[in-house]
């Protein structure tokens, strides 16, 4: 056998390192061509839920200066319209001329606490003047104006009852809020914490031959998503 000298067993060790430092530099590069497959974790993540709509307002009785949220119950007592006098009036902005009952001082009160707006109906059980009150030319009124600027949104196209007369309108002057069996107030009754109340008032023209006996009314109201 040929021994190989010193010389030439040195140069192929050399050779073989080249070639091995030249494999693996080969190698990263291939690496480097699977880097957009081969990845770790996700960069996002997300949170869900879903909220379902209500719908739904709260009625109750606000008297000014007292308790908001008593029942929703207005009332003038027992009484009767003065001698020698026509009629009594009375509203719930504490007038009660020509009775000698209790005066009223404050307005039903409705928010809406449920999260989406809605269209509110009110509706009257009795539907008129002359079937609450009965008499000579009874009246019987009521005023819608919001606790809270905003609540009561209604479009340009679509204008109900409080846009027609004004919100705060006059109980005397107007009969756009007589009371009658259905009527549409609001158009979007807005959800919104700041702006989710309106007031409704009332205005009694009790004439002196309205009868005795008990005269009751019950509002209601229909609402349904805007």
């Amino acid at each position: 056998m040929v021994e190989l000298s010193n010389r030439f067993l040195a140069t192929l060790v050399i050779v073989a390192m080249v070639i091995s430092v030249f494999g693996f530099i080969a190698s990263l590069s291939k690496i480097g061509e699977f880097a957009p497959i081969i990845t770790g974790a996700g960069t996002t993540g997300s949170v869900n839920l879903t909220v379902e709509s209500l719908v739904a307002i709260n009625f109750s009785f606000h008297a000014e200066g007292g308790l908001e949220g008593a029942p929703g119950n207005i009332s003038w007592g027992t009484g009767s319209v003065a001698v020698g006098q026509s009629y009594a009036n009375l509203t719930t902005r504490g007038t009660a001329t020509n009775w000698n009952g209790s005066s009223v001082t404050g307005a039903l009160h409705l928010e809406n606490i449920g999260n989406k707006g809605a269209k509110l109906v009110i509706t009257s059980t009795n539907t008129s003047a002359a079937t609450f009150l009965g008499g000579t030319n009874p009246i019987y009124r009521y005023n819608i104006s919001e606790d809270e600027v905003g609540s009561c949104g209604n479009t340009s196209t679509n204008p109900y009852d409080h846009e027609v007369a004004g919100l705060n309108g006059s109980f005397f002057t107007s009969a756009t809020f007589n009371v009658n069996a259905s009527r549409t107030i609001c158009g979007n009754f807005s959800f919104q914490s700041t702006k989710d109340e309106i007031l409704i008032g009332f205005y009694l023209g009790l004439p002196s031959d309205s009868g005795s006996g008990d005269h009751q009314d019950v509002i209601g109201a229909t609402i349904t998503a805007a």
